[in-house]
């Protein structure tokens, strides 16, 4: 009922499981290389929010919220999150997702895998409002109870100030909203950043930009770190240019739970992320991304020792005009 596998995701399917889900099992299905997980739908949130009646709360506070006085705003929604995380899940959502979490083990051939808990709501990785940023997912969550603990969280982010005056900005109606939950197993990532197959800075769509660092990707999204920078021609993918970046810090996964940041170790803060051949691969997926979406992608990607594996795709928002 609340449960979808992401190879299994169908057209019809698609609208339950939130953008980065449906895009996520689109490239699933493409045959592109993504950690293997299953989705909690709308379905989950939706009976969540009425069965412990924080719909009645969410009511309250929308009604007369002012999205100018950010003092209120953070307020509000502070103590509206509050609710969502000391709000018991109802026993049908937590077996069933439990259930799927301890399949995926099976899967992975690990008992308690190590998995990313990811936000996917209604309105994200639209072409006009990507709501980067705007909700929370988690890495390196381990356990059932983990898991229930941290589905809730992301739901609870659907309420953060950020993501209210998102909408509010983009005239999205809240009361519209909601969240499904992407669960995959956690890539231990040697490497990992985002490319573009468009230059996002100049509007260039014959150019792909790849940004490359150590450990987990978070670095590079955050802006913790100065990446790499890989500038290629599209039609003949050679490189155009090669920028090396200072990479003094990494994002890893804790041996337990979570993440911690690191030091880069002197002798690779300086060293090319990627070779030829590691350039080449993200290329080619990238170019196999884009045509099938038809239009420039925000592509997230990792390495480990299994190889590559897309984290995401989008559509790239607000790309100048080339030359402007």
């Amino acid at each position: 009922m609340y449960v979808h596998w992401l190879h299994e995701i169908s057209h019809e399917q698609a609208p339950l499981v939130g953008g980065k889900g449906a895009n996520l099992a689109r490239l699933t299905q493409l045959g592109i290389p993504v950690p293997p997980g299953f989705c909690i739908s709308m379905l989950g949130y939706q009976h969540f929010i009425v069965d412990t009646g924080l719909a009645r709360a969410l009511d309250r506070l929308l009604t007369g919220l002012d999205t100018s006085d950010l003092q209120q705003l953070s307020a509000k929604a502070t103590d509206f999150q509050q609710l969502f995380l000391t709000t018991n899940l109802p026993s049908s959502i937590a077996e069933e997702s439990i259930a799927a979490y301890q399949v995926l083990g099976i899967r992975t051939g690990v008992a308690e895998p190590q998995v990313a808990v990811r936000s996917s709501g209604t309105a994200e990785d639209m072409a006009s409002a990507s709501f980067a940023g705007q909700h929370d997912s988690y890495m390196n969550v381990r356990g059932k109870d983990n898991l229930a603990d941290h589905l809730k969280r992301c739901w609870a982010s659907l309420w953060n100030s950020h993501a209210i005056y998102y909408r509010h900005t983009n005239h999205i109606d809240h009361q519209q909203v909601s969240m499904a939950v992407v669960v995959q197993q956690m890539v231990h990532a040697a490497s990992a950043g985002v490319m573009f197959t468009a230059n996002p800075v100049t509007g260039d769509k014959s150019e792909i930009i790849i940004n490359a660092t150590w450990g987990l990707g978070e670095s590079v999204v955050s802006g913790m770190v100065e990446p790499d920078t890989i500038i290629l021609d599209k039609r003949s993918t050679a490189i155009k240019t090669q920028t090396i970046g200072l990479k003094e810090s990494m994002i890893q996964p804790v041996q337990g739970f979570g993440t911690e940041v690191l030091e880069v170790p002197s002798y690779l803060r300086q060293q090319a992320v990627l070779n030829t051949e590691e350039v080449s691969e993200l290329v080619r997926l990238a170019l196999k991304i884009e045509e099938w979406y038809g239009a420039p992608q925000d592509i997230e990607w990792a390495s480990d020792a299994n190889g590559f594996f897309i984290l995401q795709s989008r559509p790239v928002t607000g790309l100048p005009a080339p030359g402007g």
